[in-house]
C-alpha cells in the first residue's frame, strides 16, 4: 500500500464534505428560523409556556447567534474539530 493510497483514505470525499456543509447550513437556518419566532412570539409564549418572555427572548437571541456562528464554521470549511464542537453544542442543547 503506498502512502498516497493512505492520504486518500484519510480525507474526506468530496461528496462527504458537500454533506457536512449541507447539514450544517440546515442546523443554522432552522436554528435561526426558530430564534427567531422565539424571539417574536415571547410575549404569547409567556403564559402558554409558564416562562418569562425576557428569558424566551434572550433565549430566541442565543439562538440566532448560535446560527450566526454556525454559518461562520461553514465560511471557514470546517474542520473535524469545529464539527465535533457544534455536535456538543448540539447535544447540550
Amino acid at each position: 500500500m503506498s502512502s498516497t493510497s493512505l492520504d486518500s483514505t484519510l480525507r474526506p470525499s468530496a461528496d462527504a464534505r458537500r454533506g457536512l456543509v449541507l447539514a450544517l447550513r440546515a442546523d443554522a437556518a432552522i436554528t435561526g428560523a426558530f430564534g427567531l419566532l422565539l424571539a417574536a412570539a415571547s410575549p404569547l409564549l409567556d403564559g402558554w409556556l409558564g416562562i418569562d418572555a425576557v428569558l424566551l427572548l434572550a433565549l430566541g437571541v442565543a439562538l440566532v447567534g448560535y446560527a450566526l456562528v454556525l454559518e461562520f464554521v461553514v465560511a471557514r470549511r470546517p474542520t473535524p474539530a469545529l464539527v465535533w464542537d457544534v455536535i456538543a453544542l448540539n447535544t447540550l442543547w
